[in-house]
């Protein structure tokens, strides 16, 4: 039968036992045969009305086929399938929907104990599931656990409008759209924070588009915001003099991780604190970045300044083993301090000192960047220690210049 003859059925069944049954109907397009050719793809095909979604859901059966050598023996197969898959259908105690139960580790869970979940093939769970266990290697530890924060909230607001148990291709703009105005209408988030859950979701639904589960990105049709970008400020030469100062007095071990990332220019918490001093080249002078631990999954190599190998040898970093981490809570350690450790104790160092929110950790690259572009170390050899994989990267760091900062432009000018 030609599939635009099929029409919608309303079949009627008995739900209960022999005893208490009840006369029910569920709409089906009943089962048909596909496959004329030895060389096809046979299955059996019929769909169901999920009375959950409101939606239409199509299956596909093709166990057994596969076994059988002739067209005639995968015919007569087959019409005893679509016989034995309609008289299931009518058999209204029979779910169709628990046919399509998987069990799939639940990345959207706070507790990760459980083996696994069962969830519904159709639904955006599962599918955000499929995901996050495909990208886990792919996404930095940071970005993984940022975008499982975001589908959670956006999974709480679907379960509150009762949507989340449609297919991944039924989410409309309407939803999409209904989603952004929550976040920014009642939880209160920035133009900057609404854009970012844009691109987490619409990243998200670029992969479906890509494996061929939805047709479309919806998130697209969603009009992002305008910020204005505000980076974390270089310090002045008097804030570092100030912040170097302080620490010499109080606490050498974090001044020793800050002049680690001003004079490396690593990042501070997904990289500076998974070194280990096996990753000093003391030989060359260099600091190997392992593509395990480096932003960009590459293993990259950066110049070790002099200033900054003086230190690493008055904290004798060469006689530890090479499997300690550098940067202990305290010192070298089999065990590293945690991501967010010397940046938190920084920022009380900050606020003591009166430095403001503009200022972080962070500050240091930008302070680097900055100075060294004033002192004339050519852009394309900054380049080559920040890891960029081009000069316009480097923009970020300039962008805060005036000509104040230009000496060059007061005292160098070539002659007439």
């Amino acid at each position: 039968m030609h599939r635009k003859a099929i029409v919608q059925w309303f079949v009627l069944g008995f739900l209960g036992d022999a005893q208490n049954q009840t006369k029910m109907i569920r709409k089906v397009i009943l089962p048909k045969l596909v496959g004329e050719k030895l060389a096809d793809n046979w299955y059996v095909e019929f769909a169901v009305f999920n009375e959950k979604t409101g939606r239409m859901v199509r299956f596909r059966k093709a166990k057994g086929f596969s076994k059988m050598k002739s067209i005639e023996q995968r015919r007569a197969y087959g019409l005893k399938q679509v016989a034995n898959w309609e008289a299931k259908l009518r058999d209204l105690n029979y779910n169709p929907f628990e046919d399509n139960i998987v069990f799939i580790t639940d990345q959207m869970a706070y507790r990760t104990d459980k083996k696994g979940l069962k969830s519904s093939t159709f639904d955006l769970r599962h599918f955000f599931n499929v995901y996050f266990e495909t990208k886990r290697r792919e996404l930095r530890a940071k970005s993984y656990l940022t975008y499982q924060a975001k589908v959670r909230i956006f999974l709480t607001w679907l379960e509150n409008h009762k949507h989340d148990l449609i297919h991944p291709k039924f989410l409309t703009t309407d939803l999409t759209e209904g989603f952004c105005e929550y976040l920014v209408d009642q939880r209160r988030i920035s133009n900057r924070s609404h854009n970012s859950y844009l691109q987490t979701l619409s990243t998200i639904w670029e992969y479906y588009v890509k494996k061929g589960i939805v047709f479309q990105n919806p998130w697209k049709q969603v009009d992002k915001k305008r910020f204005t970008s505000k980076s974390q400020r270089p310090f002045s030469t008097e804030q570092s003099a100030a912040i170097v100062d302080f620490l010499q007095k109080t606490n050498p071990w974090l001044l020793f991780f800050c002049e680690f990332q001003y004079h490396t220019l690593i990042r501070p918490g997904a990289e500076q604190t998974q070194i280990l001093i096996s990753d000093i080249d003391f030989y060359t002078q260099e600091l190997i970045m392992r593509s395990e631990i480096s932003k960009n999954k590459k293993t990259q190599r950066v110049a070790i300044p002099d200033a900054l190998m003086v230190k690493i040898k008055d904290f004798k970093l060469h006689e530890y083993p090479g499997d300690y981490f550098i940067f202990g809570r305290l010192g070298p350690s089999p065990e590293r301090a945690g991501r967010d450790h010397f940046s938190k104790h920084f920022r009380k160092v900050l606020d003591h000192l009166n430095i403001g929110r503009d200022w972080s950790m962070y500050s240091w690259k930008h302070t680097m960047n900055q100075r060294a572009a004033m002192t004339g170390i050519p852009l394309k050899e900054m380049q080559i220690q920040n890891r960029h994989h081009s000069l316009d990267q480097m923009d970020e760091y300039m962008k805060g210049l005036t000509v104040r900062d230009a000496k060059n432009l007061f005292t160098n000018i070539p002659k007439m």
